[in-house]
């Protein structure tokens, strides 16, 4: 097909490992993969989905990371080759997750139009697209510029109007249809094993798992609850979290059923019937489940540059940050969503010939002096992804700017009233909650400012090296310095690392590559794509600085070529923790233990979980039960539960290598590092302390006689004799007369003192044996009579 790479190798699987964490995943447009000076054509038989290798950077940083993206392939015709993530095939995507199935990890993605929906190739760079205050909102010369922006005479038809042309084949996987412009949001399951059923062409690179209800402007973003094992899609044309399991490999998507979440009805925002996209107050994009409180976390698309809503009170609404508790299945619970940011304006203003009247009017900018030709009004712009740490206490919010709706293809409007700014608006703004509070963070990582305080020129100038979010962001591994070799190597005890999405262009670029702004080269590219950064060594640069020679700071160009525009075009970032990791338990029952005897186990380091009740049975390797999933790697102490007089003999791991350090018996534990994508095994084997027991019988009896011990061993005496001297449990041990016919009269041991009961009625002789060796024995004997002399006493000694 057009868009393959003449004379390339057909590839379904990437060279790294799948199953390990450290690898990055991001959407993108479909663009031509050119590679000359020049802003990149839309193209529906390339990939919308690529993911690159990140496990083992080079040393030195800041550095432009030259490495190329992956996407499965199949030969194509012509000796090129067939993108089988291509937009033809999912359509475009924007919204990215990761599950944990240890048959992967899986990525999901789902389809959007926030790209554009039509390419006229006058439109060339968006130069003659004009999408600003003067058209197409005063007139209709071009409605495809923004849906619902045809007149802006009254707010309410922001939301009430349609797209002039049909979406471009490429746009959409689900056809659409023409008179409702209803379709199916394609919801995707997307493999790197090739794993996944192999039907309509896929070669088992993906399979649709959800088509939800919407309309041209589709869906925003996803999340996965692995606890729930859930997805949360927004929905950009009703403004609904729909909410439904993760379908097994195989069964047909889901298309009806969904539960649903609708935030603007709580709020007193009505559905917006026949308009492309809902009403602001209503639109929901960055969704993220955080597993510290159990809730779904949720951005309110209240204002732009084009528009700020007001409540009941007249009072304007920032863009704000919201969530919802859950129950056990991973639904909201009613009753229970809460506001938690109201989120800063950006700090910088448009020129006015790019806002709109029913944006930001009378008020002023945060650290812009006034009387600035270009001062405006405050904005935001809108949340398109949401990100946690691992212990859920520290959040990041990517914004996406403009290019939402627009026509298909990179770059931006440059001309001296263009849209040119609108990609250097965006933020990614750091929280971190103490006291059941989040709170915006002071200083800044990366070329992002968490605190707003810009170190502004007074001058028209936008685009910094800190406000250029393409709209994803995720939470990475870190690194360490590998002694032997010298490089970088993933290391989960080391201070994590973020990769995002980015428009940096020429300036981040050039920043990481240490040159004068004019510069730019295959070794200086123009960065549109990913960014990896350490949040420790870039804090508190300030505004507008250099970045010294020493951050630790990564750029990956997404499409590889160093000079071509693709402004725009990056969508979600979102970061592999590898396959599930599973943890098994199992027991064996030593001496002393008995078969069927139940032990508990706890797993609290670092994710506690309820106890883990495991049968104890044969060796050599007992009974087990599956104590349950965790994250690639996980690092995890298990712990045995005490049992009065049992004690811990010996601990194993399988593999021996997932063992860190060596067990402590004493304190029943052992430390493992849970294998990725694969079962780690802990046995634990149990025994009483043991000591020795001799039976010996006497009495006027001739013959051999049968005892057991603890209702398990036979032994077998002779009259007048003893047996050898037996390894028993210590402690109480149950000594029965089994032979037909005889009669016990009298029970006594050797040291005196050791017997605790003697029953001659029911045959039994109950003793006392001390742990240790034969020297420290109990002879137990047992008195028998004749039958015609039996005499029945009960005697205690």
């Amino acid at each position: 097909m057009a868009g393959g790479a003449s004379g390339a190798a057909a590839q379904l699987t990437p060279s790294f490992d799948v199953s390990a964490p450290g690898w990055v995943v991001a959407s993108h447009q479909s663009l031509d993969g050119a590679t000359t000076a020049q802003v990149p054509d839309f193209n529906p038989d390339r990939p919308v989905v690529q993911v690159w290798d990140v496990s083992a950077p080079a040393t030195a940083t800041p550095a432009v990371w030259q490495q190329s993206g992956f996407s499965p392939t199949m030969p194509g015709t012509g000796g090129a080759v067939e993108h089988l993530w291509s937009a033809r095939r999912l359509g475009q995507v924007f919204g990215l997750a990761i599950d944990r199935n240890p048959d992967g990890p899986y990525i999901y993605a789902a389809e959007t139009s926030i790209y554009g929906r039509w390419y006229s190739p006058a439109w060339t760079n968006n130069v003659n697209l004009n999408c600003r205050f003067a058209a197409p909102y005063v007139n209709s010369a071009n409605p495809n510029c923004y849906p619902g922006m045809q007149s802006l005479s009254d707010p309410a038809t922001l939301t009430s109007s349609a797209f002039a042309q049909p979406p471009l084949p490429g746009i959409f996987s689900q056809p659409v249809d023409p008179g409702t412009k209803q379709h199916g949001g394609a919801v995707w399951r997307l493999s790197l094993k090739a794993n996944l059923p192999a039907g309509n062409g896929s070669q088992g690179a993906y399979e649709l798992i959800a088509a939800i209800p919407t309309n041209d402007m589709s869906l925003g973003q996803i999340a996965h609850n692995p606890k729930a094992d859930t997805f949360y899609v927004s929905n950009f044309a009703d403004g609904l979290i729909y909410i439904f399991n993760n379908p097994t490999i195989g069964a047909p998507p889901v298309t009806t059923g969904f539960v649903t979440f609708d935030h603007g009805a709580q709020n007193g925002i009505p559905a917006a019937p026949g308009g492309q996209f809902t009403h602001y107050g209503r639109r929901i994009w960055g969704v993220q489940y955080n597993a510290a409180d159990n809730r779904l976390y949720y951005a309110v698309w209240n204002a732009d540059h084009r528009f700020r809503r007001t409540d009941g009170n007249g009072v304007r609404v920032p863009n704000q940050i919201w969530s919802v508790q859950l129950d056990a299945a991973g639904h909201p619970v009613a009753g229970t969503s809460t506001l938690l940011i109201n989120l800063p304006a950006y700090p910088r203003p448009l020129p006015k010939d790019q806002q709109s009247p029913y944006a930001f009017t009378g008020a002023t900018c945060p650290n812009i002096p006034s009387g600035v030709e270009y001062l405006l009004a405050c904005y935001s712009l809108p949340v398109s992804d949401i990100a946690f740490n691992a212990t859920g206490d520290v959040m990041l919010l990517a914004e996406r700017g403009e290019h939402i709706g627009l026509m298909v293809g990179a770059g931006y409007d440059n001309s001296p009233s263009g849209n040119s700014i609108l990609a250097h608006n965006s933020r990614i703004l750091r929280y971190r909650k103490t006291a059941g509070t989040w709170t915006l963070e002071t200083g800044s990582y990366g070329q992002y400012s968490g605190d707003g305080s810009f170190d502004l020129p007074n001058t028209p100038v936008f685009n910094g090296w800190r406000s250029d979010s393409s709209g994803g962001v995720d939470f990475g591994q870190g690194y360490s310095i590998d002694p032997a070799s010298g490089q970088k190597v993933l290391d989960r005890t080391a201070a994590p690392w973020v990769w995002n999405g980015t428009n940096s262009g020429a300036t981040l670029g050039r920043q990481a590559c240490n040159q004068q702004p004019s510069v730019v080269s295959a070794t200086c590219p123009l960065v549109y794509g990913l960014m990896g950064a350490h949040l420790p060594s870039l804090m508190d640069a300030g505004g507008g600085t250099t970045l010294p020679t020493t951050a630790d700071l990564y750029f990956i160009d997404y499409d590889g070529n160093p000079l071509s525009n693709a402004k725009g075009a990056m969508g979600d970032v979102e970061v592999s923790r590898g396959a599930a990791s599973i943890l098994k338990i199992c027991k064996v029952a030593g001496p002393g233990v008995s078969q069927g005897q139940l032990f508990g186990f706890l797993a609290p380091s670092p994710n506690a979980r309820p106890p883990v009740t495991v049968p104890a049975g044969p060796g050599p390797g007992g009974w087990c039960k599956v104590a349950g999933t965790y994250p690639a790697g996980t690092v995890m102490t298990v712990n045995e539960s005490a049992v009065a007089g049992i004690s811990v003999t010996d601990i194993s791991v399988e593999p021996s290598s997932a063992m860190v350090g060596t067990p402590d018996l004493a304190g029943r534990t052992v430390s493992v590092a849970l294998v990725t994508g694969g079962v780690t095994e802990v046995t634990f084997t149990n025994a009483r302390p043991t000591g020795y027991l001799e039976i010996c019988k006497a009495g006027d009896v001739q013959g051999v006689y049968t005892f057991s011990t603890n209702g398990t061993d036979r032994i077998t005496v002779p009259a007048g004799a003893c047996s050898s001297a037996i390894e028993v449990p210590a402690g109480p041990v149950k000594i029965k007369e089994l032979t037909p016919g005889a009669v016990m009269i009298a029970c006594s041991t050797l040291p005196a003192g050791r017997q605790l009961d003697c029953s001659p009625t029911y045959g039994v002789s109950v003793v006392t044996v001390v742990p240790g060796g034969i020297a420290s024995q109990t002879i137990a004997t047992i008195t028998n009579a004749k039958v015609d002399e039996r005499r029945r006493p009960e005697v205690k000694k």
